[in-house]
C-alpha cells in the first residue's frame, strides 16, 4: 500500500512514517492497516521477491478478505533496482493463507 499514491490520489506513507508507525508496536501497526483500509473496496498486493514473507503484508490481506474486500496480487518481478540488479519472482502471499475452515489456500480462489 505504501508505494500506490496514483489510485485515488492516496498519498503514501514515506519510510519515516512506517518506521515511526512500527516504533508503536503491533497495535499500533494493526490500527495504521486498518486506517489505511477503511473505506475501501480493494486492496491491491504488489508482490516482490521478499512479499510472502512478511508478516503485515499476509496480516492486511487477511484483514481485508475478512472485510470483503476485493484482494489481488501483482507480481513486480524483472525490475531493476538501483544497483542495476533485476528483482526475482516472489512467491505468492496467498499460498500461505488458508481461507476460512474450507482448508482451501487463498491462492486457490485469488490467482496473482
Amino acid at each position: 500500500m505504501r508505494g500506490i499514491d496514483v489510485i485515488e490520489g492516496n498519498k503514501p506513507a514515506s519510510d519515516y512514517d512506517w518506521e515511526t508507525v512500527k516504533k508503536g508496536g503491533d497495535t499500533a501497526i494493526e490500527k495504521w492497516i486498518a486506517d489505511q483500509i477503511k473505506g475501501r473496496s480493494c486492496t491491491v498486493v504488489l508482490v516482490g521477491t521478499k512479499t510472502a514473507r512478511r508478516k503485515w503484508i499476509t496480516y492486511e490481506i487477511i484483514q481485508s478478505w475478512n472485510k470483503e474486500m476485493g484482494v489481488v496480487g501483482i507480481y513486480i518481478h524483472g525490475l531493476t533496482n538501483s544497483d542495476g540488479k533485476v528483482s526475482n519472482k516472489g512467491r505468492n502471499p496467498f499460498d500461505s493463507i488458508r481461507y476460512s475452515n474450507t482448508g482451501k489456500y487463498l491462492s486457490s480462489i485469488v490467482k496473482c
